[in-house]
Parts: C-alpha cells; sequence; structure tokens
C-alpha cells in the first residue's frame, strides 16, 4: 500500500503555510511588489489555490494596477466560488475600472454569500446610484436597516447599525439622518 497520495497531501498543505505567511509578511510591511510576485510563484505553482490568486489581486490593487487585479480576483473567484472576500474585492476593482455594472454583479454575489458582509453593502449602494438606480438603492438600503436591528453575526445589533450609519453618513448625510431617527423611533417603542 503506498502512502504517496497522503504525502503529497502534506506536502501541498505545508508548501501552502510556507506561501502564505511569507505573503502575510509582505502584506503587513506593505511590500505590494513583492507580495505581488510572491503570489505570482504561488498562482504558478498551485493554480487551483484561490488563496494566491486572491493575494495577487490584493498586491494588484494596492498597486493601482487595476485591470491585473480584476484578472486576479476573477481567477480567484473562479477556482474558489464561494470565496466571498474574492467577489467583494472583485466589485471593488470593478468599481475603480468604472465598470459599475460588474461591480454590482460582483457585490450581489458576496452578498449571496455573506448577507452581512457591510463593505459589500456599500459598494453596491455606490453601484446603483452611479447607474441612477435609485429605487434599487432605497432597497439596499432598508436590507442595511434590518440588517442594523437583528444581527445574524453573533454580535449586537447596535454593532452593524454604527457601521451602517457610517456608510450612510459617507453617502448622503440626510439619508443618515433619516436612518438614526428611524432607529431611535423604534429602539424607543422597543424599551417602553
Amino acid at each position: 500500500m503506498s502512502t504517496e497520495p497522503h504525502n503529497r497531501s502534506f506536502l501541498q498543505r505545508l508548501k501552502r503555510f510556507y506561501f502564505f505567511k511569507r505573503a502575510k509578511i509582505k502584506e503587513r510591511r506593505s511590500d505590494w511588489r513583492g507580495l505581488a510576485a510572491l503570489a505570482m510563484s504561488w498562482a504558478k505553482t498551485e493554480s487551483y489555490d484561490g488563496e494566491a490568486w486572491y493575494l495577487l489581486g490584493v498586491a494588484y490593487g494596492q498597486l493601482g494596477d487595476h485591470e491585473r487585479e480584476v484578472a486576479a480576483y476573477k481567477r480567484a473567484v473562479e477556482v474558489g466560488p464561494f470565496a466571498a472576500g474574492a467577489w467583494t474585492n472583485l466589485g471593488a476593482a470593478y468599481w475603480d475600472l468604472r465598470r459599475h455594472e460588474d461591480a454590482e454583479m460582483a457585490y450581489r454575489k458576496a452578498l449571496q454569500l455573506t448577507p452581512h458582509d457591510t463593505k459589500a453593502y456599500s459598494g453596491l449602494i455606490h453601484c446603483l446610484l452611479a447607474q441612477e438606480k435609485k429605487a434599487e438603492a432605497a432597497g439596499v438600503v432598508e436590507q442595511l436597516f434590518q440588517l442594523g436591528l437583528r444581527s445574524n453575526l453573533g454580535y449586537p445589533g447596535p454593532i452593524v447599525s454604527v457601521q451602517v450609519h457610517g456608510i450612510l453618513q459617507a453617502l448622503d448625510p440626510e439619508l443618515a439622518q433619516a436612518y438614526s431617527t428611524r432607529l431611535d423611533a423604534i429602539i424607543s417603542k422597543l424599551t417602553s
């Protein structure tokens, strides 16, 4: 009985760990060119590993090379379609290229996978407003409002509410005020 497949699996995990640890050091040091080179090497040897492509996307994004960033994140979601963070970052990369419809699609996919991702909500709202889809943006704001009220993340809804308020404040201070007023009214009813 051969143990070769077991050893190969162990060696693959060891190699992944080695690349990942080196990549995190480069990321912490903001060595984006070094991270790009390392992630590219990793992706060439382990093309099926979404983390390599994800980190390549991070590096290209930090270097301002949004075309390559998009390509890396697209590869990351091809090999790991359930990687919500890659979908969210793909949306942001598309946004940077002013490809709002593509960004909207990526953010929606991210939200299907992680319905609590406030970064994806924020990006989606920006995309919808850029495409003048105000009614859809209002619906997303309502989803954010509901998320703030009943967080399914294991931490209190008020923490999410603060994040939501920050997103809305950046988009439209009047909208943020309306959100706060509505939230205050609901909390007042619940506590009286």
